[in-house]
């Protein structure tokens, strides 16, 4: 496993987490 810098990781986690409401809203 590679290691992702802290800046990227926590951008990659608010991207999901943002796609994860979406997801919630439009059911």
């Amino acid at each position: 496993m590679r290691i992702i810098p802290s800046k990227a990781r926590s951008l990659l986690f608010n991207i999901d987490f943002q796609l994860l409401r979406l997801a919630q809203m439009s059911l």
